[in-house]
């Protein structure tokens, strides 16, 4: 049964663990947490700072309670947390409740789009990539 009380969204978006020293990718994102996936494995029950990149507005500082963490998924399941002494974490927060918010629209979009594609009226399109799968840059 579903506990979550807000819809998660599937994105990609870029992240990094200041406490941990390492990189991972979101692999859906809600307004009360995430998932990030890591190749490293991290103990669960820690709150940690995580640093997350979205597009057009930049990187946003957050904190996160590790709430589950495994193998099997690879990477941990984050619920923010808010610090509430400290302005600019709260700020930082703001400003990611305003992103998630503009989502359902996005996705919205992104639906009419594979639609038009469906009727032919579009085709769907991949920036391409070098050998090593990484988008190549125009030249």
């Amino acid at each position: 049964m579903e506990r979550r009380r807000y819809e998660r969204y599937p994105v990609t978006f870029r992240v990094f663990l200041p406490d941990h020293g390492f990189w991972g990718v979101t692999r859906d994102i809600s307004l009360e947490g995430c998932f990030v996936q890591t190749e490293q494995p991290v103990a669960s029950g820690f709150v940690t700072d995580l640093w997350i990149e979205l597009p057009i507005v930049g990187v946003l500082k957050l904190q996160g309670y590790i709430h589950h963490s495994g193998t099997q998924d690879r990477g941990m399941g984050l619920q923010f947390v808010q610090v509430r002494f400290e302005q600019d974490q709260s700020n930082y927060y703001k400003l990611y409740v305003q992103f998630i918010k503009l989502l359902p629209e996005m996705q919205r979009i992104r639906e009419e789009y594979i639609e038009l594609a469906k009727e032919g009226r579009l085709k769907l399109l991949d920036l391409p990539q070098n050998d090593n799968g990484q988008e190549t840059p125009a030249s």
